[in-house]
């Protein structure tokens, strides 16, 4: 498949550049026109050229699917469209099931949310100024701080709240703005002023803000203790009631942070009831399926969930490959891959072997979909209409399906490819609109994590961090690559004038180039991207 799939991209070049030869010569008036006599001889040669460069790969692929053939192996018929992997009758069924997604399901988090709350809210029993929750990934860090985020008596406590992502890559003057807008909510001009304080400034403004409101921070997924020890400065809450949230998956860290009046939350693994109540929600419980398939299934799935080792995202991940399947014969395929990708890759931790298990029972147009969420930054919110024109821009969407009489339209069939992505919680939703549909979605870190890495061994997308690319060295993909993904806020002009002229030049072939929070210069950049289909540009994206 993968050597398929890459003679369908070496044609695609072949194409566009001569749509590209041809395309630049034409044009109206009557000197253009008698400038074309001029390359009629040399565009019937491109066209010799491109037709004996497509006759070649044809004849490559017709050799490969001989040999494939010949060793029982058969090609997805689904290259990019016809009906979804989900039958209809499963798809029907799901329908009542959609709001259940990962960041919704709160099994065995109940009593931890309790805590939480209260540990925030209740001022005369404690007194907590930082409240950590910590455990390792896939545990439900973030479900749990979201669900104490969105929690009634937690928006009735405080005035005002902020919520930011910190990640490994630290940005401390992006956490600092993020909070300041996120908690006074400025206009457009008072962003501006925002981003034109010095630093001493911003932190003297954002610590009279935290002393004079009762406020609610949440610090997701912080690291470091240097970078806490960074951003405490500003984070004053002495003679306040404003409060520190944060989650991290370093216990160490979250100990350093406030060890006189802070308090430590650690998430523990599901035990096999809540493990298998929480499958049960996911891929059994909405079926219609009489009580005795149901109850083989159960009975199935008992041994398959306690793979999982009481892992949350383990869990879900497989429970959404389970939804996906709707006899018990491929229920008890999906058993036998669970053992035997625990026999074959050992190495790999339970986590990264359920997602790997997910990804590989994808068709392939999903996986190329899949993978090019890939360019967007942990924790990003994707806005669902701007994905779906971006995977239409790349072809990804090759044609429309027809339900009926009703002629679907390719956004029709985009929408179509993200919820079965979401079924299979490999996406998480992120915010709903009013007719119930996706507005945004993302991805957990850990599914972006194995995300990035097939992308990157698919020689699918390259991303550049600026912030962490030596200014000596850029690393050189294999191959070449066209999609490109460009982070880091970095506003060294040294720096950006050497990474800009070495992308040009090395993503010649590039078809979607996605940039965050980066003043490049677009113009000098862009002259070199002869094949470019998709261009996004993100400012202040963490706000």
């Amino acid at each position: 498949m993968r050597g398929k799939m890459k003679e369908r991209v070496y044609a695609e070049d072949i194409i566009e550049s001569y749509a590209l030869k041809v395309g630049s010569r034409q044009g109206g008036g009557i000197q253009n026109v008698l400038k074309r006599f001029g390359f009629i001889l040399g565009e019937a040669k491109a066209i010799d050229q491109t037709s004996s460069k497509i006759g070649e790969i044809t004849k490559r692929i017709s050799t490969l699917n001989l040999h494939l053939q010949n060793y029982g192996i058969k090609f997805d018929s689904m290259e990019g469209g016809g009906p979804s992997s989900l039958s209809e009758k499963i798809r029907e069924q799901r329908q009542t099931y959609a709001h259940v997604q990962p960041d919704r399901v709160v099994v065995g988090l109940e009593d931890n949310l309790k805590e939480v709350v209260a540990c925030l809210t209740e001022e005369v029993k404690y007194k907590y100024r930082v409240v950590s929750i910590c455990g390792m990934g896939g545990l439900g860090k973030t479900t749990l701080a979201r669900k104490v985020y969105h929690h009634p008596k937690v928006k009735s406590h405080f005035e005002f709240r902020a919520w930011v992502y910190i990640s490994q890559q630290c940005q401390i003057r992006d956490v600092w703005e993020g909070v300041m807008i996120k908690l006074i909510s400025p206009f457009e001009t008072e962003r501006d002023k925002i981003r034109k304080m010095t630093d001493a400034e911003l932190t003297k403004e954002l610590c009279e803000i935290l002393r004079r409101n009762k406020c609610l921070v949440v610090l997701d997924d912080i690291w470091k203790v240097e970078n806490w020890n960074r951003l405490s400065a500003t984070f004053q809450l002495n003679d306040t009631n404003s409060r520190i949230l944060l989650t991290s998956r370093k216990v160490d860290m979250a100990l350093q942070v406030d060890p006189r009046r802070g308090h430590l939350h650690e998430l523990k693994l599901l035990n096999d009831e809540n493990s298998w109540e929480l499958l049960q929600n996911i891929a059994i419980s909405w079926r219609s399926e009489d009580s005795k398939i149901k109850e083989e299934m159960s009975f199935l799935v008992k041994e398959t969930v306690s793979y999982c080792k009481g892992l949350p995202l383990a869990v879900i991940v497989l429970g959404g490959l389970l939804a996906t399947k709707q006899t018990l014969e491929e229920w008890k395929q999906v058993h036998r891959n669970v053992k035997s990708y625990l026999h074959q890759q050992k190495d790999l931790g339970i986590i990264s072997m359920v997602l790997a298990l997910s990804y590989d029972d994808l068709r392939s147009h999903l996986k190329l979909c899949f993978l090019y969420l890939g360019h967007f930054p942990e924790d990003f919110e994707i806005r669902t209409k701007e994905l779906i024109q971006m995977w239409m821009a790349e072809g990804l969407i090759l044609q429309m399906q027809h339900t009926g009489s009703n002629k679907e339209t390719l956004e029709d069939v985009g929408e179509q490819y993200l919820k079965e992505l979401v079924q299979r919680c490999m996406v998480q939703v992120g915010q709903k609109s009013s007719f119930a549909g996706i507005k945004t979605c993302r991805l957990h870190d850990l599914m972006r994590d194995f995300c990035v890495v097939k992308a990157k061994s698919e020689n699918f997308l390259h991303i550049i961090n600026i912030n962490h690319e030596s200014n000596e060295k850029i690393e050189t993909p294999i191959g070449e690559v066209r999609r490109v993904a460009i982070s880091g806020g970095s506003s060294d002009p040294v720096r950006l004038g050497f990474i800009v002229p070495s992308t040009s030049l090395k993503y010649f072939h590039l078809r979607s180039l996605l940039i965050f929070s980066v003043p490049l210069k677009v113009k000098s950049m862009l002259r070199n991207f002869k094949y470019l289909k998709s261009l996004e540009f993100w400012n202040d994206y963490r706000s």
